[in-house]
C-alpha cells in the first residue's frame, strides 16, 4: 500500500470512534496504531529478544495472582505494586523500555544544560505515564498494553481462566512435547527455516515485523506437512487422510480455545497427565 493510504486509514478509524476492531487493519498491513499523539509502532525481528524480555512487564498475572490486594488494582498500578513492594524495579525498566522502542521515542532526552533526564517517566504517585509531552492514564494504558501485545504477535492474558486449568494444560503440552520427541528450534534456527523455505533474505526477515514473520512461518510449516503428507496419503489409513490439514485452513486459537479444544474438564486435564505417566 502507498503511505498516503496510511493517513486514509487512520482518518477511518478515528471516524468509526477508534474501534478496536479495525485495529487488525493496522495489524495486517504493519501500520503503527495512532494512540492520542503517539505511534505504536510493530516491532522488528532483529528486536526479537528484547520485545520477549521486555514484554514480561505485561504479562504478569493480575487478577489471578492470588494476592488480594491487587485484584482492586489496574494493571499499571500493579506493575508498580511489584516493582516497589515485591523487590521486582526491574518490571518498570522493562516497560520503560520496551515503549521507547514500541513508540520510537528515546528513554532520555539532554535538557538545555546538557544533563540527562528521563523522557519516559512513570509516576508512582497516580500510576500515570508520560512519554514525551503525552501523558497515559491507567485505563489508557490497559488499551495501550492489548494493542502492544496483540501486533506484535502475542496474546493479551485471559485471566477468566482458571490458573489451575492452564497449568494442567501446560503440563499436558509438556508431556507430549516429551514424550514425542519434539523439540522446537530456536528462534535463530526458525529465520533459516524461512530463508530456506521462501525467497526472503536474512537481511529482509530481519527487518519484517515480529507478527508477521511469525505467521508466515507458521504458514510455510504447514504448507511444508500439507504436501509430505499428501504425498504419503495412499500409503494411509483412511482415518488418518481425514486428518490432514490444509494449509489454508485458519488455525490461530487463542489459549482458551485451546484448553477447550483439549477438554472442557480439569479433572479430565489431571486424570489424562496421570493416566500417561502412569
Amino acid at each position: 500500500m502507498k503511505e498516503n493510504n496510511y493517513e486514509k486509514i487512520v482518518e477511518l478509524y478515528h471516524l468509526l470512534g477508534d474501534d478496536e476492531n479495525l485495529l487488525s487493519v493496522f495489524y495486517t498491513n504493519d501500520y503503527a496504531v495512532p494512540f492520542k499523539s503517539l505511534k505504536l509502532y510493530p516491532i522488528q525481528v532483529d528486536l526479537f529478544f528484547f520485545f520477549q524480555l521486555f514484554s514480561q512487564c505485561l504479562e504478569e498475572p493480575h487478577r489471578t495472582s492470588g494476592d488480594m490486594k491487587a485484584i482492586s488494582m489496574s494493571y499499571l498500578q500493579f506493575i508498580c505494586y511489584l516493582a516497589t513492594e515485591k523487590n521486582r524495579p526491574e518490571l518498570l525498566v522493562f516497560l520503560t523500555e520496551l515503549l521507547s522502542i514500541v513508540c520510537r521515542v528515546p528513554s532520555y532526552k539532554k535538557n538545555e544544560k546538557g544533563d540527562k533526564i528521563s523522557n519516559i517517566e512513570i509516576n508512582l504517585s497516580n500510576y500515570s505515564i508520560r512519554i514525551g509531552e503525552e501523558v497515559i492514564s491507567s485505563k489508557e494504558f490497559d488499551k495501550m498494553r492489548k494493542i502492544i501485545l496483540e501486533q506484535n504477535g502475542s496474546e493479551l492474558p485471559d485471566e477468566s481462566l482458571n490458573p489451575e486449568l492452564v497449568k494442567a494444560y501446560k503440563e499436558i503440552e509438556e508431556f507430549k512435547r516429551k514424550n514425542n520427541n519434539i523439540k522446537l528450534c530456536d528462534f535463530e534456527e526458525q529465520i533459516n527455516v524461512v530463508v530456506a523455505q521462501s525467497s526472503c533474505t536474512r537481511d529482509e526477515i530481519l527487518q519484517m515485523t515480529i507478527r508477521s514473520f511469525m505467521s508466515l512461518f507458521e504458514r510455510l510449516m504447514m504448507i511444508t506437512e500439507y504436501k509430505i503428507k499428501s504425498l504419503l496419503s495412499p500409503y494411509m489409513e483412511k482415518k488418518d487422510i481425514g486428518k490432514i490439514v490444509h494449509y489454508l485452513t485458519d488455525t490461530h486459537k487463542t489459549l482458551k480455545e485451546r484448553i477447550e479444544s483439549e477438554t472442557t474438564n480439569e479433572q479430565a486435564l489431571r486424570e489424562t497427565i496421570e493416566g500417561k505417566q502412569g
